[in-house]
């Protein structure tokens, strides 16, 4: 049972963003781990990476569309201190590099994203005398600080909003995460809601509505030792952003929702966890059409404190 509880700190991933340079990547939804009764603290770091493929209108309606990649990079240290049994907190600190690769050229920023910080509250377990099935539902809040830079280049560029580390604005979030098992096999499901404020330019990141399900096999190596294969369907949803919130400008280019399919492993030991995933879009449509999301990959290595 016990590596049941482990178990779920990768599998309900961190700070995942979804990004390009008309959606948004500072500002995107998230799914925040949580950490079940029976977790330790513990510090650890994430790498996660994003491609995504944009067109872009012509600016005088008789030059053809352009298009442009973007890659992002982004690490994440990340920790968390468990207060008690019910009570935990968590934080995020991400570090971003962008890209965009166009005919015109490469445009690239970086440097320390928004930190975050959450709590964490365990608000129901429930399990059989033998450990053979359990239930357990856990929810929180949290803010994110606007520590990133978000005034690299003027943000009257239509570019600059979505590439830069940082939003400039004070948002808050809350999520909701269930979790069930019976014998060796579980599923996951979890939504977020997160409340992007306004920034110093009065520029306004949609707000942000995510849900994922998923299902897992715990494959036992030994006793303090397992593996973990797992897939899910996550679907991400957005509004417009406001260019001018007193102005009631939006964004045409922003907004949608992508629905995605991810598969991945994770490997649970008494000392740590270590764990990969793999996503593809199933479904898409985001920016008015003008955004693609190609594909996703994250790895994430956990350390136990004591």
């Amino acid at each position: 049972m016990k590596t049941f509880w482990i178990a779920t700190l990768l599998m309900v991933a961190g700070i995942q963003t979804y990004a390009c340079d008309v959606c948004g990547c500072s500002a995107t939804g998230r799914t925040l781990s949580l950490w079940p009764k029976g977790a330790r603290s513990f510090a650890g770091v994430r790498y996660e990476y994003r491609h995504f493929t944009s067109v872009h209108e012509s600016l005088f309606g008789q030059e053809p569309e352009t298009s442009s990649d973007e890659y992002f990079h982004t690490w994440t240290i990340w920790g968390q201190w468990r207060i008690n049994n019910a009570w935990s907190l968590m934080a995020h600190v991400p570090i971003h590099a962008y890209r965009q690769v166009s005919k015109s050229g490469t445009f690239d920023t970086h440097g320390v994203g928004d930190l975050s910080l959450q709590i964490n509250y365990q608000i129901w377990e429930q399990m059989d005398s033998t450990h053979s099935w359990s239930h357990q539902l856990s929810g929180g809040l949290g803010v994110k600080a606007p520590t990133g830079a978000y005034d690299l280049i003027d943000l009257s560029e239509v570019v600059i909003p979505n590439m830069q580390p940082g939003t400039g604005s004070w948002d808050v979030f809350a999520f909701l995460n269930y979790v069930g098992r019976v014998e060796k096999w579980g599923i996951q499901a979890q939504s977020s809601f997160q409340y992007n404020g306004v920034n110093s330019f009065g520029y306004q990141f949609g707000q942000r509505i995510v849900a994922e399900l998923k299902g897992f096999r715990e494959l036992p190596i030994s006793k303090r030792e397992s593996v973990y294969p797992f897939v899910s369907v996550r679907n991400d949803w957005a509004t417009k952003d406001m260019i001018e919130v007193d102005a009631g400008e939006l964004n045409a280019f922003t907004g949608g929702n992508f629905l995605q399919g991810s598969a991945g492993l994770q490997w649970s030991t008494q000392w740590g966890q270590l764990a990969f995933t793999g996503a593809v879009p199933i479904w898409q449509n985001f920016g008015s059409g003008s955004i693609e999301l190609n594909a996703r990959f994250s790895t994430e290595l956990v350390f136990f404190i004591p």
